[in-house]
């Protein structure tokens, strides 16, 4: 659990520091005894799943958004928390390689290196308020230009049409015999 462990690492250093967690899972017994044995229960809240307009809130309520996933596409709550302004802390993997600059809007660590993390938390807490105000700006501004579905769709729907425009100089592959066009005759 190396999100648990970096929280618990980086408060360490930094007392002030709290940490919601939102959702549930397999691991959740596990969780629940991570934080009883470390006596983290005054400054660990686990609320468990929580409906879309609850996560909102929490998001508004907080100062930063940290997910350590191993493997994700395009993360919807990281989405959702650029759009809310929250610096994040996240994992180092492509799908969110694509919306991190870190130090820029927030700060990318190994899924599995506690340590990382840790540092990474600390860091955040450590940030300046016009430093938070810079890395909240820039999420906003990013997840409304790379996240807007309605302006995104027309430039789906432009690229799509480029390419029918094109015509038959487009090759198409079919996926079932990984035959071009040309080779099977259409």
């Amino acid at each position: 659990m190396p999100l648990l462990e970096a929280f618990a690492d980086a408060h360490q250093t930094e007392p002030r520091i709290r940490l919601v967690l939102l959702g549930s899972g397999s691991l959740r017994d596990e969780v629940h005894a991570f934080i009883k044995e470390r006596n983290l229960s005054r400054v660990v809240h686990a609320a468990g799943v929580i409906s879309h307009d609850r996560m909102r809130d929490f998001f508004r309520a907080s100062d930063l958004y940290s997910s350590a996933s191993r493997s994700d596409g395009t993360s919807v709550s990281l989405l959702e928390a650029l759009a809310t302004g929250l610096p994040v802390v996240v994992s180092d993997i492509p799908g969110n390689r694509e919306w991190v600059v870190p130090g820029t809007n927030g700060w990318l660590a190994p899924p599995t290196d506690a340590r990382a993390f840790a540092d990474r938390f600390v860091e955040a807490a450590q940030q300046s308020t016009a430093d938070r105000r810079r890395m909240s700006s820039a999420n906003r501004a990013l997840a409304e230009d790379g996240a807007n579905w309605s302006r995104n769709s027309e430039r789906l729907v432009e690229a799509y049409e480029a390419l029918a425009a094109r015509g038959g100089n487009a090759r198409r592959t079919a996926p079932a015999t990984g035959r071009s066009s040309a080779e099977r005759g259409d």
